[in-house]
C-alpha cells in the first residue's frame, strides 16, 4: 500500500482543538473506529497516535477495529455515530473516495458525513 493516502481523523485532533476545549474534552473515552482489521497499517498508526492523545488530553481513546468489505463497514460504522467528537474514523482512500466511485449505493457520503482533520500520506 505504498503511496496510499491514509485519512487520519486522530492526529489533527490534539492540533485542532483549541486551548479552551482541551479543557472540557474529552470528558468520557473517546472511541476511534479503524476501517481495517488489527494489524493492517492504519491499525498501526492509530496505535502509535492514540497514546499520545491520551497523554495530551487525559481520556482513553479506545480503538475499535471494524475491518471488512475494503474499509466499507468501517466507515458506514463512523458515518452513523452520532457527531459529538467522542467517535473518531480512521479510514482509507480506497474505501472513502474510492468507493463512492465503484459502488452504486453506499450508506454514506464522505463529503458530508466526515469532517476531514488530518491526512497521512504513506
Amino acid at each position: 500500500m505504498r503511496g496510499t493516502v491514509i485519512v487520519l481523523g486522530l492526529l489533527g485532533l490534539v492540533w485542532q482543538i483549541g486551548a479552551a476545549l482541551a479543557q472540557t474534552y474529552p470528558t468520557k473515552p473517546v472511541r476511534v473506529i479503524v476501517a481495517q482489521s488489527a494489524g493492517a497499517n492504519m491499525d498501526t498508526i492509530a496505535r502509535i497516535v492514540t497514546p499520545k492523545m491520551s497523554d495530551a488530553l487525559g481520556q482513553q481513546f479506545v480503538i475499535d477495529n471494524r475491518g471488512g468489505a475494503g474499509g466499507i463497514i468501517g466507515i458506514e460504522l463512523g458515518a452513523r455515530a452520532t457527531s459529538d467528537g467522542y467517535t473518531l474514523t480512521v479510514g482509507g482512500a480506497s474505501s472513502m473516495v474510492i468507493s463512492s466511485f465503484t459502488y452504486k449505493k453506499l450508506a454514506f457520503d464522505t463529503l458530508k458525513d466526515f469532517e476531514l482533520l488530518a491526512h497521512i500520506n504513506q
